[in-house]
Parts: C-alpha cells; sequence; structure tokens
C-alpha cells in the first residue's frame, strides 16, 4: 500500500471518527437533557475520538509508516462508533435510561445487545492500545530493543483480555448486569493495568537516555500518561463506591490532557515550555491533595472527637478555611522550590541560574565567559554549551562547557552565524553589530 493510500485512509478514519463521536454525543444530551452523562459515561471516548482526529489529520502525511499514528486512527475511529452506539442501541430498545443504567443484556432486545457488544469491546481494546502500544512504542513506532518485545506481547495479550471481557459483559442473554463484571473483567483490568505500568516504566527508561527536542517529546508523554495512568488507578479502586461518577469525570479530563499532550509530542509542534507545564503540575496538584485531606481531618475528626453536627456547626468549616490559608502561602514556596529542583535540576529555574550567575561573576572576562558558559548547560541541561566571539569576520569560540578540543573559526555568514554542529545558536548583537 502506498504511502498516498495510507494517508488518505488514515484521514478518512478520523473524520469519521469524530463524526461519529460528535453526533453520538448530542444524540445523547439531546435524549437525556443530561450534558453531565456525557462527561461521566463517554468524555474520555470523546476526547479520544476529536483530539486524536486532529493530531492524525496533521501528521500523517510526514509519518504515514509511523504505527503510532495507525493506533490513534483506530482509537479515533472506534470511540467515535462507541459513543455513537448508544444512542442507536437506545433506540432499538424504546428507552435510553434502560441502555445506560445497569442493566442486563438479557433485558433488552437481543438486537441492541448484538450492536452494542463489538462495537464497545473493539472500542475498550483500541483504548488499552493507546495506553500501552502508544507508550512502548514511542516516539518512531518501534521497540526500545529486542528485550523488551515480550511487554509487546504482554501488552497484546492484555488487549485481547479486555475485548474477551467486555464482549461477555455484552453478551445477549447475559442475566448479569454489565457494571458489575465477573472475574473475567477482574483479570482484564489487572492485566491492562500492569501492562500500562510496564510500558510507561519502558517510556522512562527511552527518557532516560534521550536529549534536545526528543527529551522534550518524551516529558510530555510522560506528564500526560502519568495523570492518566494515576486518574485509571483511582477510578479502578473507586469503581464499587458511590463516587464512580466523579472518578469518572476525573478520568474524562485526564483523557484530554494525555490526548493533547501525545498529540503534540508525536507531531512536535514546538512543544512549548513542558518544564515549567511539570512543575506547576506537581505543585498544585501536591496542595490540592493537601487541602482536601487538610480540610476534611479538620472537620470530620473535630466534629468526631467533640461529638458535633459538622452540617450545623459553620465554625468547623470556619476554622479549616482559616487553617488552610495560614499555611497555603509558605507550603506553596516550598512545593514550588521541590518541584522546581525535580524539574530543572541543580539550577532550579532559569532565574536562579541568572541569580547564581550573577553572583559568580570575576572581574576576568575569560573567566566570565567560562562561568557564562557553563551556567547555560546546567540550567538548560543541555549536552554542551559554547560561547563564540566575533574577531573580524571571524567566529572565535572562546568558551565551553564541558571543555574541549579547540574548535576551528567559523566565517560570518551574510545572514548570521553558522555554527559547526550547533542544535541551537543566538546572536548577541549590540546596535546592530555581531559581537558573539
Amino acid at each position: 500500500m502506498s504511502d498516498q493510500m495510507v494517508v488518505g485512509l488514515c484521514r478518512l478514519a478520523v473524520v469519521i471518527g469524530s463524526a461519529l463521536a460528535v453526533i453520538g454525543s448530542v444524540l445523547i444530551v439531546v435524549i437525556t437533557g443530561d450534558a453531565g452523562l456525557l462527561l461521566t459515561e463517554g468524555g474520555a471516548f470523546a476526547m479520544f475520538s476529536v483530539f486524536f482526529a486532529i493530531v492524525v489529520w496533521l501528521v500523517i502525511p510526514r509519518q504515514p509508516r509511523n504505527v503510532l499514528v495507525w493506533i490513534m486512527a483506530s482509537t479515533a475511529f472506534f470511540s467515535g462508533a462507541y459513543l455513537v452506539a448508544w444512542p442507536i442501541a437506545a433506540a432499538l430498545v424504546g428507552d435510553f435510561e434502560t441502555v445506560v443504567g445497569n442493566f442486563a443484556p438479557a433485558d433488552i432486545p437481543r438486537s441492541a445487545a448484538w450492536v452494542l457488544m463489538p462495537i464497545v469491546s473493539i472500542a475498550s481494546g483500541a483504548i488499552v492500545a493507546q495506553l500501552t502500544f502508544g507508550l512502548l512504542l514511542f516516539p518512531d513506532g518501534r521497540l526500545p530493543s529486542p528485550r523488551w518485545r515480550w511487554v509487546g506481547w504482554f501488552s497484546a495479550t492484555s488487549i485481547v483480555l479486555v475485548m474477551l471481557a467486555t464482549a461477555d459483559n455484552f453478551r445477549p442473554g447475559s442475566t448479569a448486569p454489565i457494571e458489575e463484571g465477573g472475574v473475567a473483567s477482574d483479570i482484564a483490568d489487572i492485566a491492562f493495568l500492569l501492562a500500562a505500568i510496564l510500558c510507561l516504566v519502558a517510556l522512562v527508561g527511552r527518557f532516560r537516555g534521550s536529549t534536545g527536542a526528543a527529551r522534550q517529546q518524551f516529558k510530555w508523554v510522560l506528564w500526560g500518561a502519568s495523570i492518566l495512568t494515576l486518574s485509571l488507578m483511582v477510578l479502578t479502586a473507586f469503581e464499587e463506591t458511590a463516587y464512580l461518577d466523579l472518578f469518572l469525570a476525573l478520568f474524562a479530563v485526564a483523557g484530554g490532557i494525555f490526548v493533547i499532550s501525545y498529540g503534540v509530542a508525536v507531531g512536535k509542534y514546538r512543544l512549548f515550555d513542558i518544564d515549567v507545564v511539570i512543575s506547576r503540575t506537581v505543585v498544585y496538584g501536591t496542595l490540592a491533595v493537601f487541602i482536601t485531606g487538610v480540610y476534611v481531618a479538620t472537620v470530620v475528626g473535630i466534629a468526631s472527637l467533640f461529638d458535633v453536627d459538622a452540617e450545623s456547626s459553620p465554625w468547623l468549616f470556619i476554622g479549616a478555611t482559616g487553617l488552610i490559608a495560614f499555611v497555603f502561602e509558605p507550603l506553596r514556596q516550598k512545593l514550588q522550590r521541590w518541584a522546581n529542583r525535580l524539574v530543572y535540576g541543580k539550577r532550579a529555574t532559569p532565574y536562579e541560574v541568572l541569580s547564581e550567575f550573577s553572583r559568580k561573576i570575576t572581574a576576568s572576562d575569560e573567566e566570565l565567559l567560562d562561568q557564562a558558559a557553563r551556567s547555560l548547560a546546567e540550567g538548560t541541561t543541555a549536552a554542551e554549551a559554547a560561547v563564540w566571539i566575533r574577531q573580524d569576520d571571524k567566529l572565535t569560540r572562546t568558551a565551553a562547557w564541558p571543555e574541549s578540543d579547540e574548535a576551528a573559526p567559523v566565517d560570518v555568514a551574510a545572514d548570521g552565524p553558522l555554527l559547526p554542529e550547533a542544535d541551537l545558536a543566538r546572536a548577541a548583537i549590540h546596535d546592530g553589530e555581531l559581537l558573539g
């Protein structure tokens, strides 16, 4: 199959998938009058379908043979099919509430069950493929090394198990409610979680050996995948509780974050400053957990200790709010410093790099340039940084970190300096004159 045909088929698949997702979402909201139902029941699938459709449309002409793009295309298509399957089944039944509720396939016509079973099964398998192979094969569609082949087989097995368990839940004539699952569903869920974690470990291994723009790609995917994996683990843990709708909504939001981060990484659209995003995520995610914990511990703990009705005593809520307000800013500052150290390393932020550089400035021009090169390398985590000074019509490398052999002077080009083997060069210009 030619590249042109692959591009055409992938684009056709994502267009149909996103159209089905929009149609299914609109029908669900119109039929039920409850937009919140879409968020809790199908939000993640809508995110996968629409966002991946955009990414595939833009990326596929440049990467027609990348397996990751094919996986995104299949995820977009089958996620859209999943959303439109529910209104179709409801039309066959004549009652949408019966279809979306905790029903047993035996309670609905066999025609509706036969519509739901294959579509939901394949859509579930596509999502699992995205969250396993989508991580394992990133970014070039190949395994990190042959030793990871067993993880690929395990991931494929988890996809089959999820599809079989889903098909069994929707089996026409089954008397078991689909949301209760069974042993098969539990085994499939465990296999999927283990496969996703193993693939995430493989991604981390590749990240540790990456540099430059590739490293930024991995940071984006790791950020989105970590959030999605965490939300999935929480959703699995609270699946049988009264808070299921809340965690389904959070999973949908996490799905959107993952889709955006993954799409940005695969497409390599500028990649933005992911370090800042990760730092803010760590800080405010930790703050959210802390505030929730303090609030619940204060209100529930004091109410239990003194046998007070929390709902009728506003002072408990006022006290908890005051305590949080008192510790919020000092805690935020400490978390920000910790997150910066975690993300940026020894030089926590670019501002700290400049501050440290200013503090160490000496009177010697030669030492000053050495310090500039070192601070630049450490502050950007670059493999090497160098300072080139203009002398007449030549650029001479005056300082470098780490120190290396001397480099030959470079001619100053008419349209700016051209430095050998440099991933990025920035000119120092004063009054229109190139200094270095």
